[in-house]
């Protein structure tokens, strides 16, 4: 299997469940978007914690220099 993530540009999707420090599961969903240029690669990405009434957001933004 060839590996992808940050080497090709690409959308990446995932959903499955998150376990908090009580070992209780709640549902998630999120994804990651890497891109390219000539002098940067972006990881751009989000997740949602569905907990209750107020889901938890995460929103992340990575930038990576090309070796």
């Amino acid at each position: 299997m060839k590996h992808t993530f940050l080497f090709m540009e690409g959308i990446w999707i995932a959903r499955g469940h998150y376990f908090d420090d009580t070992d209780r599961a709640l549902p998630f969903e999120g994804m990651t978007k890497v891109t390219h240029t000539d002098k940067l690669w972006l990881n751009e990405g989000e997740i949602e914690i569905k907990a209750g009434d107020k889901p938890i957001k995460i929103y992340n933004r990575y930038e990576i220099v090309p070796f």
